[in-house]
């Protein structure tokens, strides 16, 4: 089992990003494997979201994308979500992890949506981050 301050001793030496959830790394399965790549169309809508929600937010809050790693709750779930949003100061916990999101973007295949429902705990957010999903293409079959 590895403990979240392990992990993020070995995510700052790694050449590559992961997630952490519960004593394990990302993938479940406890071994650092990293993230791997999204599709083009994963990419653009993550990117139009962040963006309309950076537009629309502009001097209110801040608007993060994929590359900021976030402490979800202290239970133990650190991830690289699509994208985030924190009021005007952000506050961190460990070495860079934003610890005060208002909200967490998520953009889900829906096969991946189907796959990730034993996924739910982790959903399930402090009342003060609200958690925005959005989905593929109706025929992404990944």
């Amino acid at each position: 089992m590895r403990y979240p301050q392990e992990y993020l001793e070995i995510e700052e030496k790694a050449e590559y990003k992961s997630e952490y959830f519960r004593g394990q790394m990302w993938p479940l399965g406890g071994e650092p494997y990293g993230m791997a790549g999204g599709r083009p169309e994963h990419n653009l809508i993550a990117m139009n979201v962040t963006g309309e929600l950076r537009s629309a937010l502009k001097g209110k809050c801040l608007v993060f994308n994929s590359d900021q790693r976030i402490r979800v709750s202290t239970e133990g779930l650190y991830t690289y979500a699509d994208g985030s949003v924190v009021g005007r100061k952000p506050a961190y916990a460990e070495k860079y992890t934003l610890a005060n999101p208002r909200a967490i973007l998520e953009v889900l295949s829906t096969l991946i949506r189907q796959l990730s429902c034993h996924l739910a705990p982790v959903w399930r957010l402090p009342p003060t981050i609200s958690n925005c999903c959005a989905d593929h293409l109706q025929g992404d079959k990944r």
